[in-house]
């Protein structure tokens, strides 16, 4: 399993656009294998009503 958190760090409290584009030297890329799966998540603070609101969200995988 490999892991990487904190892409964007803290959100801002405006909305914001933010883009993340990793290559084969990412851990997380370069230990992929076939059957490998990802998941992304998020936290929306540690309670008191915190959220988070995320739209157009899109993952793209290129395979070479």
């Amino acid at each position: 399993m490999a892991e990487r958190r904190g892409f964007f760090g803290l959100a801002e409290h405006k909305e914001t656009s933010a883009r993340l584009e990793m290559d084969a030297r990412e851990s997380v890329v370069a230990g992929a294998r076939s059957g490998d799966w990802y998941r992304f998540m998020r936290r929306a603070g540690g309670g008191g009503g915190h959220r988070l609101i995320v739209n157009g969200f899109r993952a793209v995988a290129v395979l070479d």
